[in-house]
């Protein structure tokens, strides 16, 4: 069932609007680092604030990206009890300030501590995904595409109509091509002889996984990088195991993720995540990857 404060169409049109603001900014926009040193635009912060003011209502809480790094984790005790957006504007910043195509926009909704909507944009390509109550619609752009090949476009439209999204079936778990994260990448090893990549976006690298592109995605994440993924996940069927072989399911709590107010890593999954579309390729995942 739907929770009654999800919109798609609302959700739909508000995404595709400000992807296309952000496009049309990507040239100009202003970056600085965070206090961890990781990249962040003046269009981050806009969107960010755009979102909020669209999304939020009274009884509200709102957990995104760019507020806690600027507030504070606030209060996870109270955003756990009441119905709160988890939001990340920009998915992939140090990508978008590169001018490349591979960021995105995630909307997730959660209430009293669990995960129960969300939606994936990638402006680039006019790839959009969203919950419907039990079931997930797409884009055309998402679901028509016979070839796996993406259509970079500099304009996005919301005037499509969203089609029931069904995945393809899944590959090899030997032969797909595997996302890691920068962490793994850089401090760890990965054993398999799957072709890898390595891209700074999870919405990017989950919508490849839903479109059959990817195999798989070895990742650490906070919980506005993966909300509305892991209800679409769920509702699609696909797995998500940490690195300890334990599926991370929708409700956010301890000991999946680091909930203490004071903490640098509040709200970041404690422990690294094997995606993939099925238990056989995350398995295979975890068997050949070494952790930092």
């Amino acid at each position: 069932m739907k929770h009654p404060d999800w919109n798609p169409t609302h959700i739909q049109s508000l995404m595709v609007e400000l992807g296309a603001y952000a496009l049309d900014r990507q040239d100009t926009l202003h970056t600085e680092s965070k206090s961890d040193g990781s990249p962040v635009t003046d269009i981050d912060k806009e969107l960010e604030r755009r979102l909020r003011a669209a999304l939020v209502q009274d009884g509200h809480s709102w957990i995104g990206e760019e507020t806690v790094e600027a507030e504070g984790a606030g209060s996870p005790e109270l955003a756990l009890e009441q119905t709160t957006w988890v939001v990340d504007p920009i998915d992939g910043t140090a990508a978008y300030a590169a001018g490349l195509p591979s960021w995105g926009i995630s909307v997730g909704l959660m209430h009293d501590g669990e995960l129960v909507e969300g939606a994936l944009f990638v402006p680039s390509t006019g790839e959009f995904i969203t919950t419907v109550g039990e079931d997930v619609y797409a884009s055309p752009q998402l679901i028509g595409t016979e070839s796996k090949r993406p259509h970079y476009s500099a304009s996005v439209s919301e005037d499509s109509q969203l089609q029931l999204f069904r995945p393809r079936p899944a590959g090899s778990p030997q032969s797909g091509m595997v996302s890691l994260a920068q962490g793994v990448t850089k401090h760890g090893r990965f054993l398999g002889e799957n072709p890898v990549q390595t891209i700074s976006s999870c919405v990017y690298s989950i919508i490849n996984i839903l479109t059959g592109r990817y195999g798989g995605y070895i990742c650490w994440l906070k919980l506005w990088d993966i909300a509305a993924s892991l209800v679409l996940f769920d509702r699609l069927g696909h797995v998500v195991l940490t690195q300890s072989g334990e599926p991370l399911g929708l409700r956010v709590e301890e000991p999946f993720y680091d909930l203490s107010q004071d903490s640098r890593r509040c709200w970041a999954v404690r422990e690294h995540l094997l995606i993939a579309r099925d238990k056989a390729t995350a398995l295979h995942l975890a068997e050949q990857v070494r952790y930092p």
